[in-house]
């Protein structure tokens, strides 16, 4: 990844010294230099959030949300590989281990908002853990980025 982030980053450059701007002076659509976007933890281009639901009934249905929220100026695109791995533990069950970027329900601010069904088994605590890897956006380049979450839902 690194190595197509320089291709990139030198791309910019190129173009940057044929409109006769410095390194220092070309820029992105945000105003990021060249050497900003070098530099730049995709991390600090969006939010993430998985939310349980408040309580579970014993054989009833619920719904965890995981949504994906760009920000200054970032996007999540539907080209770009997104994977998430579900991994659920005690009271609650779910039909999915994975989803994929196809599984969202809807987009706000330009990122994927999951929903995702789980069961009730038992009474007591069931934890849902994600291992999500996708590619959050720029105009001029896509960064791959990862998170782990866990949600706690109570079964009742």
């Amino acid at each position: 990844m690194r190595r197509t982030r320089h291709f990139v980053i030198a791309g910019l450059l190129s173009l940057a010294a044929l409109a006769g701007c410095t390194k220092a002076d070309s820029a992105d659509s945000s105003g990021r230099s060249a050497r900003d976007l070098e530099n730049l933890d995709p991390r600090t281009l969006y939010d993430v959030e998985l939310k349980a639901p408040e309580a579970i009934s014993t054989g009833e249905s619920a719904t965890f949300t995981l949504a994906i929220r760009p920000k200054d100026g970032a996007e999540v695109k539907p080209e770009t590989p997104l994977r998430a791995t579900l991994e659920w533990r005690g009271a609650i069950r779910a039909e999915k281990e994975r989803l994929g970027y196809a599984d969202h329900v809807r987009v706000e601010g330009k990122g994927p908002v999951f929903e995702i069904p789980v069961r009730g088994e038992q009474v007591g605590e069931g934890e849902l853990d994600v291992d999500l890897d996708f590619y959050v956006c720029l105009a001029e380049l896509c960064m791959k980025t990862g998170e782990k979450l866990r949600a706690t839902a109570r079964v009742q």
